[in-house]
């Protein structure tokens, strides 16, 4: 706050040994107003008017001294007009109106006591207001549309009654730092309440109902270690910058919004004593440390941090549709406006940003994006609960370049961020990072304890497809991990090139028609031995005239390549039944029985790699 603070001194009353009167001496008289006689009074005020100044710091105002004063500074039936005035640590004995009076300059009410119910209805102050350390000991009503034109402090204010700031407006900073709320506190109206700059409830205490419904916050809110006891009302609420509520305490709270914040909403640390309902659409929600009994989060937009947030029960986090909000008359429902964040071209679908250190059997995901979630120091990963449909991990890059000219083509499959960190960190074929994050690699030993706890999730979740790409990434880092022996490494090399791990029917069955060509090409040329036909010449007639034939063999023709790849086909799907249709040599049996382990082996692998594709 830039108001200048008065000399914390002043002239005492004369009359402050005998009657412990603490108020600023008036000059000539050396007594405070509630000491001057009848005509000192009216020739004091005679000097005054509407405008003027007024320095009245630790008087005893009573109601009519008051009436006198309001009289006196007011020009028609508007109300009155103060330049400074100075209220420091007044006492107020009955009741105070204030209403429609304007502060052309700073007020000063900090330390003030107020024994009545105090109002300021309509008021408008110019300069600084300073309620701090003030004391309400019934109500205080800000109402019918107060504004503070410039900076108001209620920093350790204490108001016992009700707070209403109806439609108040405050264009500087508002500070309400540890103030306590005995009675409920409104800051709403039919328009709610605007806040222009910084709005600080850091440390306060609302005791009974809080109400924020409608209110406006144009720059940052930062209810930092707030305490609220009972219910408390932010439907509408939107927050034109970031919303801080580390640390705040919502004892019975079940609902909190629906609300908007354009940049950032921090509940870590936060305690919510009931099960309760966040309705947010916000650029970011971080609730770390947060304690719940049970929470259902309905987001829009929102990239979530859930890092070491603990719930006795269920945690659902899940896209939500759009927010609406009972008018003011509660005649019907209109929605919220989120404007703020529609032109941002961010998806509505939230996404979930980690998960560590997080109980994962007690949270549930419906239609998150789970792209650049991590995953790793996690409990319980497997027991993870996803429910919905919509629900998508990152996908693979589409293809490795060089330049523009794709080198390699990638397994299309869903992976977790957790493996993109890690091949952006390799030596061949490194991805390229994704725009804002450069995370520490994990190793792929612990890469594959995530894909294993992850695929039972999915495959309790009936997620067939998404199991099966999660045991694709799983194989793949077990065949990456130095913990695995050299031959399995090159078992698992030769499973994933030729079948993906049984995932992939295409490779599967690419193999087979190269194993097919070969074998062909190698019946038509060594594979078959050369066939003889068994034939009858005529010889020379004997002598009776009577014809003769000789038995003799002859070489027969070379099977051509059709016959060499029907012999092939044949032969690669019949595992047990010998094919004898042409005489093999060595090197033909050889191909032969070759052709029988692995046709069926790769239509079997084939036939496996569309099931896992397929089933649900």
């Amino acid at each position: 706050m830039n108001a200048h603070r008065p000399p914390a001194d002043w002239p005492r009353c004369r009359l402050a040994r005998d009657a412990n009167c603490n108020g600023k001496q008036i000059s000539p008289y050396g007594r405070c107003l509630a000491h001057l006689t009848g005509t000192e009074l009216d020739q004091f005020l005679s000097r005054l008017g509407s405008g003027s100044e007024l320095d009245a710091r630790g008087t005893d105002i009573s109601e009519q001294l008051l009436d006198r004063l309001i009289a006196t500074f007011s020009a028609d039936r508007s109300g009155p007009v103060f330049a400074t005035a100075l209220f420091s640590e007044t006492r107020f004995k009955g009741t105070v109106r204030l209403t429609g009076a304007r502060f052309n300059g700073d007020v000063w009410f900090d330390r003030a006591c107020f024994a009545g119910n105090a109002t300021f209805a309509g008021a408008v102050f110019d300069g600084n207001a300073v309620f701090t350390e003030a004391q309400f000991s019934a109500d205080a009503l800000f109402t019918d549309r107060p504004s503070f034109r410039k900076d108001a402090a209620f920093d350790d204010v204490r108001i016992d009654g009700a707070a209403k700031f109806d439609d108040a407006t405050f264009e500087g900073m508002a500070q309400f730092s540890r103030a306590r709320f005995g009675s409920s506190a409104w800051f709403g109206g039919k328009q709610g309440v605007s806040f222009g700059s910084l709005a600080c409830f850091d440390g306060a205490e609302f005791r009974d109902v809080g109400w924020f419904g409608s209110a406006q916050f144009k720059g940052n809110a930062t209810f930092k270690n707030t305490q609220f006891s009972r219910e408390t009302v932010f439907a509408g609420a939107r927050f034109g910058e970031g919303a801080q509520f580390t640390g705040a305490r919502f004892d019975t709270v079940r609902n909190l919004g629906p609300l908007v914040v354009r940049d950032d909403l921090a509940l870590d640390a936060a305690t919510f004593g009931k099960p309760v309902l966040i309705e947010v659409a916000a650029t970011t929600v971080s609730l770390r440390h947060a304690t719940f009994v049970d929470a259902t989060l309905r987001l829009r937009y929102a990239a979530v941090e859930l890092d070491y947030a603990t719930s006795a029960g269920p945690l659902t986090l899940t896209a939500a549709e759009e927010f609406t909000i009972l008018d003011h008359d509660v005649s019907r429902c209109s929605p919220i406006d989120e404007s703020a964040l529609a032109g941002t071209a961010r998806e509505t679908k939230p996404s979930l940003l980690s998960l560590r250190g997080v109980d994962a059997s007690r949270v549930a995901l419906v239609n998150v994006d789970l792209s650049r979630c991590r995953f790793a120091d996690a409990h319980n990963l497997d027991q993870l609960h996803f429910e919905g449909n919509r629900s998508r991990f990152a996908d693979s890059p589409g293809y490795f370049r060089l330049g523009r000219v794709p080198v390699w083509r990638y397994t299309n499959r869903q992976i977790i961020a957790e493996e993109w960190d890690w091949r952006t960190q390799r030596r061949w074929f490194a991805w390229k990072p994704r725009a804002g994050e450069r995370c520490p690699a994990l190793e792929p030993e612990r890469l594959l304890t995530l894909y294993r706890q992850l695929r039972k999730a999915l495959e309790d979740a009936k997620n067939e497809p998404g199991a099966a790409d999660f045991y694709y990434g799983e194989m793949e880092m077990r065949r990456r991990a130095s913990t695995t022996p050299a031959g399995e490494r090159f078992l698992l090399g030769l499973y994933w090139a030729l079948s993906g791990y049984g995932l992939r029917s295409v490779r599967a069955l690419s193999a087979l028609v190269i194993v097919l060509v070969l074998a062909t090409a190698g019946f038509a040329t060594i594979g078959f031995a050369a066939s003889q036909i068994i034939t009858y010449l005529p010889i020379d007639p004997t002598q009776s005239g009577a014809a003769a034939y000789q038995q003799t063999t002859i070489a027969g023709p070379h099977p051509g390549w059709v016959t060499a790849l029907i012999y092939s086909v044949d032969s690669s799907t019949s595992l047990l039944n010998t094919n004898k249709s042409q005489p093999l040599t060595g090197v033909g049996n050889a191909m032969q029985i070759l052709l029988k382990l692995l046709g069926p082996l790769f239509l079997g692998l084939a036939l496996l790699a569309i099931r896992n594709r397929v089933k649900r």
